[in-house]
């Protein structure tokens, strides 16, 4: 299992879930390269109960993010749960657009106390959320809060990369 950008998609200790606003939560390892998002995993503590939209962010400044791409996936269930396929316009295979430095990111409706993704604290780069409700993907220049020492059970894997081979001829000398 190739994790390309995000962090293990496990069981921790707290749900990151928030029982007043609909927030958008930023798992803190980027992306080391460029390419396509083709499959996405995360770990959910309890219920949810609707579909998330996950999408890739770049920073504009500081504590500033923009969507790159973004589509919604069905509800997740208790426990591990993995996507090859999203819906934009229609059901189809998940291919999101992510550039080296890019995060992760999933936007949660309101949750029950208790459920959401999983999460660890005094571990990890840290995360992001928003400081206000009501963000949704796509979105521009929107401020979120740094969570120091957190990782969030959530990440994505990158198609293969196609190496095309290097074909070199010697110069031509005479032409006739």
């Amino acid at each position: 299992m190739s994790i390309d950008i995000g962090a293990d998609a496990i069981d921790r200790e707290y749900a990151s879930n928030n029982a007043v606003y609909k927030q958008c939560y930023i798992e803190g390892h980027p992306a080391a390269v460029s390419g396509k998002i083709i499959k996405v995993r995360l770990w959910i503590k309890g219920h949810i109960g609707y579909p998330l939209q996950i999408g890739t962010l770049y920073k504009t400044n500081g504590n500033v993010f923009s969507s790159r791409d973004w589509g919604r996936v069905h509800a997740p269930v208790d426990g591990y749960n993995e996507y090859t396929r999203w819906y934009l316009n229609g059901w189809a295979p998940l291919e999101l657009d992510c550039e080296a430095g890019d995060y992760i990111g999933v936007r949660m409706w309101q949750a029950p106390t208790g459920n959401g993704i999983a999460v660890d604290t005094g571990v990890g780069l840290g995360r992001w959320r928003t400081l206000s409700e009501n963000v949704s993907f796509p979105f521009t220049n929107k401020e979120f809060n740094f969570l120091a020492d957190q990782e969030m059970s959530l990440n994505g894997e990158m198609a293969p990369a196609i190496i095309l081979p290097t074909v070199t001829t010697d110069p031509a000398t005479e032409i006739t």
